[in-house]
C-alpha cells in the first residue's frame, strides 16, 4: 500500500510537471503571453473534463489511468494551438472595421477560422484514438490494465477537442476585447 501510494503521488507530480513544462515551452515558442495564456488555460480545463468523464465512466484514479493522463497532457495542447494560430492568422489577414460592426466581424472571423480547422483536428484525434481502440477490447489481465490508460488518453483528447472548439474561441474574443490586437 505504501509503494502504491508513493507511485500515485509520483505520477501526480509528473502530471503537474508535464503541464508546467508544456506551459513553459508554449511561452518560449509562441512569444506572445496572451496567446500562450489561451493555450495554457486549455490544459486544466481539459483535465477537469477528463476527470469528470472518469467519474461518469467509473474509472478510478490509479497508476494506469494517471499514466494515460500524463501521456495525454502533451497532446492536449495541440488542438488549442491549432485553433489559436488559425484565428490569429485569419484576424491578421482580415481587415476588421475600426468601429461599429468590428465585434460582429471579429465573431464571424473566429467562428469561420474555428470551423476551418475542426475537421482536421477531429481526424487527428480519431486517428490517435484508433491506435488505443484495440486496448479497450483486450480481455484478461492485459485488458484490465490497458483499459484505463486507453480510456484516459482517448477521453483527454476528446476533452481537448471540446475545449479547443468551444472554450478557446470565447476566451480569444474576451481577451481581444480587453486589449489590443494580438
Amino acid at each position: 500500500t505504501r509503494l502504491l501510494s508513493y507511485t500515485i503521488e509520483n505520477l501526480k507530480g509528473n502530471l503537474y510537471m508535464g503541464a508546467l513544462m508544456a506551459c513553459l515551452v508554449l511561452m518560449v515558442f509562441m512569444k506572445k503571453w496572451r496567446l500562450s495564456l489561451l493555450v495554457v488555460l486549455s490544459i486544466p480545463l481539459s483535465l477537469i473534463i477528463t476527470i469528470l468523464c472518469f467519474y461518469l465512466l467509473g474509472i478510478s484514479m490509479n497508476v494506469i489511468s494517471l499514466s494515460g493522463l500524463i501521456l495525454g497532457v502533451g497532446m492536449m495542447v495541440d488542438n488549442a494551438i491549432i485553433v489559436v494560430d488559425n484565428i490569429t492568422t485569419c484576424t491578421r489577414n482580415q481587415s476588421l472595421p475600426q468601429r461599429g460592426s468590428r465585434e460582429g466581424a471579429l465573431v464571424d472571423v473566429i467562428v469561420r477560422s474555428t470551423r476551418e480547422v475542426f475537421t482536421p483536428m477531429l481526424s487527428s484525434v480519431l486517428t490517435t484514438c484508433s491506435v488505443f481502440l484495440p486496448l479497450i477490447f483486450l480481455s484478461g489481465t492485459a485488458g484490465a490494465l490497458f483499459y484505463d490508460q486507453a480510456m484516459g488518453i482517448t477521453t483527454a483528447l476528446f476533452a481537448s477537442l471540446l475545449v479547443a472548439t468551444v472554450v478557446i474561441p470565447v476566451y480569444y474574443m474576451v481577451l481581444h476585447r480587453k486589449g489590443k490586437r494580438f
